[in-house]
């Protein structure tokens, strides 16, 4: 925690009084700059938690008294410290005199906040609440004892001694009875004046106690009519709890006769014919268990069939394909042969044009041959997402592509560039049997 700052205005080390330069007070104690007893240096002077044995004191707002009592061996590092026992000053717990035994502090307007910090931060804080007795306290440290004055002897009392008691007037014996007695006083007075202190703090200390317990026995009355109001409100409670119980038991007694004559056979009758529902229910379960096993051993039978049909027609598939383009090309053949066997009779450029028209179609019946029914596709030609053409017909047939298995979208998709190769084809169609009429009109007219 931070260090938080005082205003000393006097401080009283024993009987050596001084005003320090700084104050601080932290978790571990007091910090402050007081100059030596001769002053010829400055010392910082730590009071730790560990060096305090009892700090009392008044808090007051323009004024705050604080007297602090310090271990043996504090009070002896102090006094080194600031070269007090040269200068002829005192800091001793056991000293005779009581301006010699406790530290005293005088602080000017101290707020709030530093009275509830020097609380906390102290273990043995006694807080006097009587303004005057601190000040008596404070005034009575600042007092030094003047030391004892030895009565000087004139020279016929002298005389008068040497001479001796035959010869000086004669006194009244005193018993010693009463030397003792005038000794006991003269001591106590002596003794009042040292512990002046010490017995007025012990006066308020008492005050304090007294007032607190006053306070206790106002206290422990009142709790003890808090406690019997308490007690009959228990009574009064209890009762009513008591009846409620009763009332209680009386209607668990019938429901309890209810449920054990009416319920529980009820509910066992019930949970009996439940039972039997579902041994039912299981041995119907088991059937349709075993129905269903046979139908998936019928289905995987029929799937196995299917694979196998499946290949088998993929394979005929094939070889009706190879045949028809075998046919195909049989027929193309034929009819070139025709053509040459009367090419003697006919134009050669028209039988060149042909050639030429038939190359190009089969070049594009190639192109545009469906992979589904190998006929050739006319508009409109639709393809898949890898650009692999269908015709109309097979499209609206088949959900995935024949040659890369890819699915159909939802959407048919056409393919432009087909079409306009099916476009041509039908130009090359027309302009073919364009020549071939030439060629067999010219043969018609020669027979």
């Amino acid at each position: 925690m931070e260090k938080v700052s005082l205003n000393c205005s006097c401080m009283l080390l024993g009987d050596f009084r001084t005003s320090p330069r700084t104050m601080f007070i932290s978790d571990r104690g007091w910090s402050m700059d007081v100059n030596s007893a001769d002053n010829r240096f400055s010392f910082d002077l730590e009071i730790t938690q560990a060096d305090i044995l009892k700090t009392f004191g008044f808090l007051g707002k323009e004024k705050s008294y604080i007297f602090i009592n310090l271990n043996e061996k504090k009070c002896l590092n102090i006094q080194n410290n600031l070269k007090m026992t040269e200068s002829g000053y005192k800091l001793d717990i056991k000293s005779a005199s009581e301006c010699q035994r406790r530290v005293v502090l005088v602080l000017d307007a101290v707020v709030d906040v530093c009275h509830n910090i020097l609380r906390q931060r102290f273990k043995y804080f006694h807080e006097l609440k009587d303004e005057v007795a601190a000040e008596n306290l404070f005034k009575y440290a600042c007092k030094k004892r003047s030391p004892v004055k030895r009565k000087m002897h004139s020279p016929k009392q002298r005389v008068e001694d040497e001479v001796g008691p035959s010869k000086r007037p004669k006194t009244t014996m005193r018993t010693e009875s009463e030397v003792s007695l005038d000794r006991a006083t003269s001591f106590k007075q002596s003794r009042g004046r040292d512990d002046y202190t010490s017995d007025l703090s012990f006066e308020l200390s008492r005050k304090q106690i007294t007032n607190q317990a006053l306070n206790m026995e106002l206290d422990l009355k009142k709790k003890k009519q808090d406690i019997l109001s308490i007690r009959d409100d228990y009574y009064a409670e209890k009762e009513e709890i008591d009846d409620k119980v009763k009332s209680l038991e009386k209607k668990i007694d019938v429901k309890e006769h209810l449920i054990r004559n009416v319920a529980f056979p009820k509910i066992n009758a019930e949970i009996h014919e439940l039972e039997r529902r579902i041994n039912g229910l299981k041995q119907e379960k088991k059937e349709h268990l075993e129905e269903l096993q046979d139908i998936n051993d019928s289905l995987h039978e029929v799937s196995n069939r299917k694979l196998g049909l499946k290949k088998k027609y993929c394979n005929h598939i094939k070889l009706e394909h190879d045949r028809l383009s075998e046919i195909k090309s049989n027929l193309a053949k034929l009819k070139s042969a025709e053509l040459i066997l009367n090419k003697k009779d006919n134009n050669e450029d028209d039988i060149a044009k042909y050639e030429q028209f038939s190359a190009q179609i089969q070049k594009y019946e190639q192109k545009l041959e469906c992979p589904v029914c190998l006929e050739t596709c006319q508009q409109p030609i639709f393809q898949c997402h890898e650009s692999h053409i269908i015709c109309n017909a097979c499209r609206s047939r088949v959900k995935r592509c024949p040659q890369c298995l890819v699915t159909f979208e939802k959407r048919k998709q056409r393919h432009r560039y087909a079409e306009e190769d099916a476009e041509e084809l039908l130009k090359l169609y027309k302009e073919r049997e364009a020549v071939f009429n030439n060629i067999h009109e010219r043969e018609n007219k020669k027979i």
